[in-house]
């Protein structure tokens, strides 16, 4: 579930805050490893943010890291990871909630159905519902907390 490293390229200084007075900025990216989720990392990266991406395509995540990488020269920590799975979902909302340098967080989950509502079979729209909805609510949920404790405004 869990792959690769981080470095951190650039800090930001927040004082008043129960973080360090040169804390890091991340964002996690969820659906980075293909449409619009490598373009939000990538922009992301180059105003000097530490990189979490997420996705269930490693190979995908892998390849977005690796681009990011060199052209800013930020590494980003990858997680694999099928968020409509409960398990993998936890872990995921355990590692954001305990990082407070956690200042941005792009849901871009790519679960949608290319039919009406109607042909979608029950499974699917589950998958679809957890997706976009539960997953999202629960990785801002975890990932809100450590900054709003810290003191961090958004």
């Amino acid at each position: 579930m869990i792959s690769s490293r981080y470095t951190r390229r650039e800090s930001v200084s927040i004082t008043g805050s129960a973080m360090s007075e040169h804390a890091v900025k991340t964002a996690v990216v969820t659906g980075a490893s293909s449409a619009f989720g490598p373009a939000y990392a990538s922009r992301l990266a180059e105003r000097g943010y530490a990189l979490i991406l997420v996705g269930r395509d490693e190979a995908g995540l892998k390849q977005t890291a690796s681009g990011i990488a060199g052209r800013t020269g930020v590494d980003a920590e990858v997680w694999a990871a099928d968020l409509t799975d409960g398990q993998q979902l936890t872990r995921l909302e355990q590692r954001l909630a305990a990082d407070e340098s956690i200042e941005i967080l792009v849901n871009s989950p790519g679960a949608a159905g290319f039919a009406s509502v109607a042909e979608l079979d029950p499974s699917s729209l589950e998958r679809q519902v957890i997706s976009n909805i539960t997953a999202t609510t629960r990785l801002t949920a975890a990932a809100g907390g450590p900054s709003t404790r810290a003191g961090v405004r958004r």
